[in-house]
Parts: C-alpha cells; structure tokens; sequence
C-alpha cells in the first residue's frame, strides 16, 4: 500500500536547521508523531531530508497535498510518502482501517460486492 503515516521531504534550503519550522508547519494538519533529519539519506548536495511521521494517516494525506511543491524559506519542498519507516503495528493498523473503509462502502451502495484477493480464498481453503 502506496499510502503512509511517514512523511519524507526534501528541499534545497537557504537556511540550516530548520526543523522546527518545518514540525509547525506540517502540524498544522495533525498531530506529529515524530520527525528527525535523515542524515544517511541519499541526496544531491546541499538539500536536507527529513522524517515527519503522523499519528493518523488522513493527516499525512492533507499535508502532503497541501505542501508538496510549496516554498518553504526560499526553496521548493518535495513531500513524498515513506512506506518504509513505518512500523508493523503501523501497517496493520493502515490495513485494519481500510477493510473497515470496504466495509462501510459496500454495506452504503448497493450492488458493490467485495471480493477478496486470491491470496485470501486459498488460505481459507488450505484451512
């Protein structure tokens, strides 16, 4: 699944150490759970990478629409999501939410039928 709690972002920033800055901006659209500069991450010269991770992912949804491509103190920051740092407690949850997402669309329009992925039927079957 495409979408994350985590949050990377890159820019080529006039200004150093703008961390703080950056959580306030991003926390205007939910609460952060965490966020860090990612030192080890491979990048151009001269651009910072960082971590912000939400704690709902409908928050990192909003804030990665609203500020990708913004200008942030005279760069461009470039938001992506980050599949890759979350935790398996995160996944599971991502997954949890979106079979109650399934669950609600289909009892809402009719003749939606959900049928499960392959993967699912033969596991029930080998039972």
């Amino acid at each position: 699944m495409k979408l994350s709690k985590c949050l990377v972002l890159n820019s080529l920033l006039s200004a150093v150490g703008v961390m703080t800055e950056l959580v306030q901006l991003f926390a205007i659209y939910g609460a952060v759970e965490e966020y860090r500069v990612l030192d080890d991450y491979p990048v151009e010269q001269f651009t910072e990478v960082y971590l912000i991770k939400f704690q709902k992912l409908q928050s990192a949804r909003i804030a990665k629409r609203k500020l990708d491509e913004r200008s942030f103190f005279g760069g461009l920051l470039h938001v992506w999501y980050a599949p890759e740092f979350e935790t398996v407690q995160d996944t599971g949850e991502k997954l949890q939410d979106r079979r109650k997402f399934i669950a609600r669309r289909s009892s809402s329009e009719p003749g939606f039928v959900w049928r499960p992925p392959i993967e699912i039927l033969t596991k029930a079957i080998l039972a």
